[in-house]
């Protein structure tokens, strides 16, 4: 990452990041993601709340999940957690309303 300018008769104040694909100019808003090699990326809002869910709604989720754990099979939990650390949160919050559902009846 380092900070450049746009065209010679503006300061060097736009940031830049080198990556696998070239260098790319990361504009005010964007975030920067860190892939699976440790390289960064810049990323459009409307992208990353499309592609990943916060730390805040997973730790949320895994909280529901252990208060909920007593009425669940091994399996089911394994399941559920699973889904929760591949960022499925919507997967989770449907698969868990059902079950805990089908416990009720």
């Amino acid at each position: 990452m380092y900070y450049d300018a746009l065209d010679a008769a503006t300061p060097p104040c736009e940031l830049f990041i080198k990556t696998l694909e070239g260098v790319h100019h990361v504009s005010v808003g964007d975030y920067v993601i860190k892939g699976v090699n440790g390289e960064l990326y810049p990323c459009k809002p409307d992208i990353f709340e499309k592609t990943y869910e916060s730390v805040e709604e997973n730790e949320q989720a895994l909280e529901f999940l252990e208060a909920s754990r007593k009425k669940l099979t091994a399996q089911q939990y394994r399941t559920f957690k699973g889904q929760i650390e591949a960022g499925d949160i919507k997967g989770f919050s449907k698969g868990l309303g059902k079950v805990l559902r089908e416990t009720k009846k």
